[in-house]
């Protein structure tokens, strides 16, 4: 690919590509792999990132060096949620996501993004999004998430210093989640990776973590569904760290997502048979074997990003864009918009 190419995944809309999350400040050392991935696929962190930071019962300390990670890599929008149950939880981080949307320009771009998930985008992916505006879904793009494992099938602590893609490289053939009935995890792989802030007028609204609307036009939502959004395959999703297994033993224990996080508990055991209260644990023996022949599967890693950091942007440097923060919180709406109905949240409307 030649450095003078402008279609190399995201780099040519930085100016305009935003990123949203909500992260655990458990989740430390996660969040400085996820703010280096971004920040590779194009979004300038110190103005077009925006976080926040979930209290999530922690000491002062933890809550400190979750700012501290942010701070280091120039990140100016950082908000703190206090600490919350999940319910509660995911209703403000759509509520935040959502008035964000509704704050950015017309011309903006959006990646909303949990701290596990690395979602990568083609080199061309700004060429198919044009390509494919005849057939309306050039205004969003989607991924399947792809579990990735540590080779040993332990369930270890994320470090700091070795890249995330070398601690956990094994990407099983057989996807751990779907809808497929011998799938462990019964659950919804599609994300949106990509969302246009203005889509047929309106301010896209997000029902859940995996659909969203613009007035009554539907975004994303199953594999099954019309999900009016251009694939680009897979993405790295790594969930199987021990700061995810105990998030989700919180959430087991604020009975919150119950389904999953169960499901997912029960394909770890400790590492140590003879050791129940080991605090290492292990992908369970059968998924073990059955994942075993899996080693050389290519891993969702997206562009080539060396070729993507030459890559020159939109328009020629010039003085740094205003940071857009996140709106101050504002009533929530006793009417959801057209396209919630039926669904598990009520978001108001654009």
């Amino acid at each position: 690919m030649s450095s003078s190419d402008n279609s190399c995944a995201l780099r040519p809309i930085s100016a305009r590509l935003h990123l949203f999350s909500l992260a655990t400040v458990r989740a430390a050392t996660m969040l400085g792999h996820f703010l280096r991935h971004y920040a590779h696929q194009g979004v300038v962190l110190s103005t077009n990132a925006h976080l926040v930071l979930h209290e999530d019962f922690a000491p002062p300390r933890v809550v400190a060096r979750a700012i501290s990670v942010c701070a280091d890599h120039g990140v100016a929008d950082v908000s703190i949620q206090p600490s919350t149950n999940s319910s509660a939880l995911e209703f403000f981080k759509l509520a935040r996501l959502n008035h964000l949307l509704a704050a950015l320009p017309s011309d903006a771009w959006l990646i909303f993004s949990d701290v596990d998930e690395l979602m990568s985008s083609p080199c061309d992916a700004l060429a198919q999004l044009a390509a494919s505006a005849k057939r309306r879904s050039h205004d969003a793009m989607c991924g399947f998430m792809h579990d990735r494992l540590a080779a040993d099938f332990t369930i270890p602590p994320v470090v700091a210093r070795t890249p995330i893609q070398q601690q956990f490289p094994l990407c099983p053939k057989e996807s751990l989640r779907g809808y497929k009935p011998k799938a462990p995890i019964h659950a919804n792989p599609l994300k949106i990776t990509l969302i246009k802030a203005r889509i047929n007028g309106h301010a896209p609204a997000y029902l859940n973590a995996h659909k969203a609307c613009a007035g009554a036009f539907l975004i994303g939502g199953t594999p099954q569904t019309n999900n009016h959004c251009l694939f680009n395959g897979r993405f790295s999703h790594y969930t199987w760290t021990s700061e995810a297994h105990d998030l989700g033993t919180r959430r087991i224990a604020d009975k919150e997502y119950t389904d999953v996080y169960v499901q997912s508990a029960r394909l770890s055991v400790p590492c140590n048979a003879s050791d129940a209260a080991s605090s290492l644990r292990c992908l369970a023996p059968r998924w073990r074997g059955k994942l075993a022949g899996d080693r050389d599967l290519p891993c969702p890693d997206g562009c080539n990003w060396t070729a993507c950091a030459l890559a020159p942007a939109e328009s020629p440097p010039g003085p740094p864009p205003a940071v857009v923060r996140l709106p101050a919180e504002r009533p929530i709406a006793e009417k959801s918009s057209r396209c919630t109905l039926g669904d598990g949240f009520w978001m108001p409307a654009s």
